[in-house]
């Protein structure tokens, strides 16, 4: 539940940042490469993927050009962390974004209880573990520092999100 709560809204932060990216209407070529990066991404990984015609796929791609502030698809298909977050995921988002004074809490342990989280749960949904096994890993305070900490993580990289966006770092 933890992790789910976490996912969501780092997802969520991500999805705001986008709609308002686009809402501020800038030229494609005044954000940064990060946004256009992931925007070209999201418009053409899917055919990449499963593989084209090239004069379609160039044809499309003029007609891209030169490019819309926009991610096609829905929000949550195409995140730059698709289902497995975690904090060494986070850092490096952060810093693809140009964030690179942002620097996890350091009572937060670097957001490392994500990764324990993120693979209990992982474990939980595939059936490789019962709730029982997991569960008795951990105490009960033991637990609680893990939420404080993660918490403390988590709002710290909210807080440098809406920074991002209230300052406009998106911009070149």
């Amino acid at each position: 539940m933890i992790y789910n709560c976490v996912e969501f809204a780092v997802r969520e932060a991500v999805i705001d940042l986008r709609q308002h990216i686009k809402l501020q209407n800038p030229k494609f070529e005044l954000i940064s490469k990060y946004w256009q990066s992931e925007i070209i991404r999201a418009h053409f990984r899917k055919r990449l993927q499963e593989g084209t015609n090239h004069i379609d796929l160039l044809e499309d791609f003029r007609a891209f050009v030169p490019g819309r502030i926009d991610w096609p698809g829905k929000q949550v298909d195409n995140m730059p962390f698709s289902g497995n977050v975690d904090h060494e995921r986070l850092i490096k988002f952060a810093k693809g974004i140009g964030e690179t004074k942002w620097r996890p809490p350091a009572r937060s342990l670097g957001g490392s209880d994500l990764l324990i989280v993120r693979e209990a749960r992982n474990d939980l949904a595939h059936g490789d573990e019962t709730f029982e096994n997991v569960g008795a890993n951990y105490s009960v305070t033991d637990m609680f520092e893990k939420v404080k900490r993660i918490r403390l993580f988590v709002c710290s990289f909210l807080r440098m999100m809406e920074r991002y966006k209230s300052k406009g770092s998106f911009k070149r």
